[in-house]
């Protein structure tokens, strides 16, 4: 809770409340429902108290979700893709170069040892995060699934915030 509840608000406070309330809608803390009220309460709030009043059941950015061991293994396994996908992606671009350099001095074998040394650190980086090509699959799936959702999110929340500021 705020330290001064019956302090007056104004646009600022307002929009950041609706920002807040939108990562809430998209994180999933919230329904359409639940949304679209708490943002028609915030266009009419006037003090802080009322919009602290808005968030005392939403978890603050500090706070720990519990979560099963379940789904901590998925949550770790999808950072793992992602740190992997990323590593796979830099190591590509960087082996243009080299092949590129390979072919130009007359090197087949130059420039299909490059792709065929970063295909194998790959599989490496894959073998060494645990992941099969089937869970690969699965947490691609997964990760597309969540990414679309959110986004889906995000567009309604920026839709609610332009209805109520009269955009």
């Amino acid at each position: 809770m705020s330290d001064t509840p019956e302090i007056r608000i104004g646009h600022a406070d307002r929009n950041a409340a609706l920002d807040k309330l939108g990562t809430h809608f998209a994180d999933g803390y919230l329904n359409l429902g639940e949304f679209e009220d708490r943002t028609a309460r915030v266009a009419d709030a006037n003090t802080r108290s009322e919009l602290d009043a808005l968030f005392a059941d939403l978890p603050q950015a500090t706070e720990i979700a519990r979560v099963d061991p379940e789904a901590l293994e998925l949550e770790q396994k999808l950072r793992r893709k992602k740190l992997i996908d990323g590593i796979t992606i830099a190591l590509w671009v960087a082996a243009v170069i080299p092949a590129f350099l390979a072919l130009q001095a007359g090197s087949l074998w130059g420039a299909l040892a490059t792709p065929a040394v970063v295909l194998a650190v790959t599989f490496a980086l894959n073998a060494r995060a645990g992941l099969n090509g089937k869970e690969w699959e699965a947490l691609e799936a997964i990760q597309q699934e969540r990414d679309e959702e959110r986004a889906a999110r995000l567009r309604v929340a920026e839709k609610r915030r332009k209805e109520l500021s009269g955009q």
